[in-house]
Order: C-alpha cells, then sequence, then structure tokens
C-alpha cells in the first residue's frame, strides 16, 4: 500500500512538472517570438586568437565555413526555438584594427589601402567571412519567409568612419 501511495504521488507530481514544464515552453515561445534577438558577432574571437598566435591568414580563412556554420546552427536553433525576428551582425574590418597594425607594422608582407591605411588582406579575408555568410543568411530567409533575418552589416558601417575620418572626428 506504502509503494502504491508513492508511486501515485510521484506520478501526480510528474504530470504536474509536465503541465508546468510545457506552459514555461510555450511561453519561451511566444516571448522569444515576438523579441528581437540580437547574435553577438561570432568568430572575431576565433580569428583573432589565431592571428594573432602567428597563424597565417591564408590558414585561418579555412576556419571561416566552420565559423559560419556555427552562426547558421545557431540562427537555425533560434528559429526552431520561435523566433521570428534576428540580426546577425558581419565582422568589423579587422585590417584597420589598431593591433594588427601595430602587430604588422614596418612588414613588408603586408599591402596596405592607401586611402585607409588600413591591411588589404586581412579586410579581404573578413569580407570573405560576411560575404559567405551572407549567402547562408539568404539561405534561411529563402526557407523561412516568416522570418525577419536582419544582416547588421558592422564592416561597411565602420570602414566609413576610416574612409572619412573628418566627417566623424578625428
Amino acid at each position: 500500500m506504502i509503494q502504491l501511495y508513492y508511486y501515485y504521488s510521484f506520478d501526480n507530481i510528474k504530470q504536474l512538472f509536465l503541465k508546468r514544464y510545457i506552459l514555461i515552453v510555450t511561453d519561451c515561445k511566444q516571448l522569444i517570438g515576438c523579441s528581437l534577438i540580437l547574435m553577438g558577432e561570432i568568430g572575431g574571437n576565433d580569428y583573432n586568437h589565431a592571428l594573432e598566435s602567428g597563424i597565417s591568414i591564408a590558414e585561418v580563412e579555412t576556419y571561416v565555413p566552420f565559423v559560419i556554420n556555427a552562426i547558421i546552427s545557431a540562427v537555425n536553433e533560434l528559429i526552431e526555438l520561435g523566433a521570428r525576428t534576428l540580426v546577425i551582425p558581419g565582422n568589423l574590418p579587422i585590417g584597420c584594427s589598431a593591433t594588427y597594425l601595430t602587430m604588422f607594422y614596418g612588414s613588408n608582407k603586408m599591402q596596405y589601402d592607401n586611402s585607409t591605411g588600413c591591411i588589404t588582406q586581412l579586410n579581404e579575408f573578413v569580407e570573405y567571412h560576411n560575404e559567405l555568410l551572407n549567402t547562408e543568411l539568404n539561405q534561411i530567409r529563402e526557407d523561412n519567409p516568416e522570418v525577419n533575418i536582419i544582416y547588421a552589416d558592422y564592416y561597411n558601417a565602420a570602414m566609413q568612419i576610416f574612409r572619412y575620418p573628418n566627417t566623424y572626428g578625428t
């Protein structure tokens, strides 16, 4: 009789938990569905750590598809959880970063953009990342027309500052 009581009580607790869990999941899905989800600038640390460790740009470029797949997986998971509006940023122009300008200062291996002073190869690398990201985001838009996918173009926004510093302050 005592075992039956414990079983019956556990079953009641389990049913209560499941009902509450389902309500929580439903509420979560509704909350995510009416929220603006801003993804972080994903990939920057992966690339920066490798480049600062002395790994060549050509080798780090092979990381890009893996980084993009991680971003796309996260976006798809959020969509499955109910997200309907997501902002996904591209990467910044790291060739204009003081870190890399200092790190490669005086190197005859690097080419510099005459109008900005930025390192051309690094910015081309970031452009490759951003192009691949945009290609994948376009596929998500096609597959999920009910979802609003917004690409935040950090690269070109920042390049305006580097191209026209007098306009934005010196």
